[in-house]
């Protein structure tokens, strides 16, 4: 009885051992081909995000399908974390220049438990943020077109996930970032490309640019004083569906350990 006690823990343990193995598996991006796309249509993008947080997987990037219709990067974020629950915006979509980045999340641990603790609104009082489809947008929130009154603070209550927020507050922002050869181009097109790319800061914002098949878009945290910081390497954001199947996966690989170590026969 002891043994069999010890064999039934052991095989539990592998079990839950290959399941988060699994659901965490990440693949660093060298090209389009790398990544899980969301969306449908014929055409692709790449959306790459940088917290500069120091913390693991840092960079992270989803692939992005659409149709015949060219979205803007807005469209796309917005698009992205309707499909990607792990995936968080808090934006003003509707300003005199189009839609405005505040603080981007990501659950890193994928438990759906993602919130943000230290935001304030636009006259400085506490509050939280509250995701529809993984968007906080603060247009519709507050019934105005405004910023927050400084969210510097802001951070994820999980300490493993990433948040990063800030409105020129202080001294950084989310910088926009294209797929290009000249750092320095300010470009409002991105240039396709196939590999991972070389990065030019945008010179519009992320509803003035358009997409373009095969081309690459980013947004990166920057250092204080207002110094962008091209996106580093990034790996792919594991999507739901993928680390459900991976989990699946994870779970017959065990029960066929179960059946070979003998847990599964009845007694």
């Amino acid at each position: 009885m002891k043994t069999r006690t010890i064999v039934t823990r052991l095989c539990a343990v592998i079990a839950a051992i290959l399941t988060l193995t699994g659901a965490s598996l990440k693949a660093v991006v060298a090209n389009l081909d790398d990544l899980n796309y969301w969306g449908t249509g014929p055409n692709r993008a790449a959306f790459v995000v940088d917290w500069n947080d120091g913390k693991t997987n840092e960079v992270l990037a989803w692939g992005f399908r659409w149709g015949a219709t060219a979205p803007n990067v807005a469209d796309m974020m917005i698009g992205l974390a309707s499909l990607d629950p792990n995936l968080f915006f808090r934006i003003d979509s509707s300003t005199g220049f189009g839609a405005s980045v505040f603080g981007i999340g990501y659950d890193s641990q994928n438990n759906l438990t993602f919130s943000v603790t230290g935001a304030v609104d636009t006259t400085g009082a506490a509050t939280t943020p509250v995701f529809v489809a993984g968007v906080s947008d603060m247009n519709i929130t507050n019934g105005v077109t405004d910023s927050p009154f400084s969210s510097s603070g802001a951070a994820p209550l999980n300490a493993g996930d990433h948040y990063s927020e800030a409105w020129n507050t202080p001294d950084r922002y989310w910088a926009l970032f294209l797929s290009g050869d000249d750092p320095f181009a300010f470009s409002s097109s991105a240039t396709p490309s196939l590999t991972y790319p070389n990065w030019a800061e945008a010179g519009l914002g992320v509803s003035g640019v358009s997409l373009n098949d095969g081309a690459w878009y980013a947004l990166s945290f920057s250092d204080p004083g207002y110094i962008s910081v091209a996106p580093g390497a990034a790996v792919a954001a594991v999507p739901e569906p993928g680390a459900l199947g991976l989990g699946l996966l994870g779970i017959s690989t065990s029960l066929l350990l179960f059946r070979r170590l003998g847990c599964a026969k009845s007694r």
